[in-house]
């Protein structure tokens, strides 16, 4: 318990609120996602950190400076 709110505490630490003010809609496979490629484009994000990496092949749409990559892969990432 005290090692998560460590992790949520750092996370909220360097957490910013970001305005959405336009949509792209890179269509994906499922629709529900589309939002979070939103969020990523609005707050200039380099990664998107998901379980499900697979539903955000195929877009129509593509952003190069953002990349969906699984939690492992983003520990990884960041400890090479």
């Amino acid at each position: 318990m005290v090692e998560r709110n460590q992790v949520l505490d750092a996370i909220l630490a360097n957490a910013a609120l970001v305005d959405v003010s336009y949509r792209w809609r890179p269509n994906l496979r499922d629709e529900a996602d589309n939002h979070l490629i939103d969020l990523a484009v609005a707050a200039n994000a380099r990664y998107l950190v998901t379980g499900n990496v697979r539903d955000f092949r195929g877009g129509e749409l593509r952003f190069d400076h953002i990349e969906v990559v699984d939690p492992a892969r983003l520990i990884e990432e960041l400890t090479r």
